[in-house]
């Protein structure tokens, strides 16, 4: 009688550490699914605010002098502050975030006032050429 009881032992603890490997795995492919997931999704928040500046650069440069619109971005992307930049001699808006994160997107038009940091609201006026402020 001795012998099975050990031996269920034994079989207990196999079974209780197979069991744990296998929740150890399922764990971290869970962590590492839901990160990839928020990277992807601030991602995706840049590409947004970034096409926003772009868009709204491309409307008021095309409605001509006196044009104006007003630009509000979102205050955080993935809950951490972001800055945005416009150089109008390359053509390009880029958007800088969390951990170093970078998303750039083209301006159709090079007759924009260059700006190292753009606020998240303002405006975007026309004045023979695109001035963010």
């Amino acid at each position: 009688m001795r012998t099975t009881r050990g031996q269920a032992g034994i079989e207990f603890v196999i079974i209780m550490g197979i069991a744990l490997l296998v929740l150890s795995a399922s764990l971290f492919i869970y962590f590492d699914t839901a990160t990839a997931t928020d990277s992807l999704g601030n991602q995706a928040a840049a590409a947004v605010a970034c096409n926003q500046v772009a868009v709204t650069i491309a409307s008021v440069a095309s409605g001509g002098n006196g044009t104006q619109a007003a630009l509000h971005l979102p205050a955080t992307i993935g809950n951490s502050n972001y800055t945005i930049s416009v150089n109008g001699t390359a053509r390009l808006v880029s958007v800088n975030y969390t951990n170093g994160g970078f998303q750039a997107c083209s301006i159709p038009t090079n007759n924009v006032t260059t700006n190292t940091n753009i606020n998240k609201s303002g405006t975007v006026r026309n004045i023979g050429g695109v001035v963010i402020g």
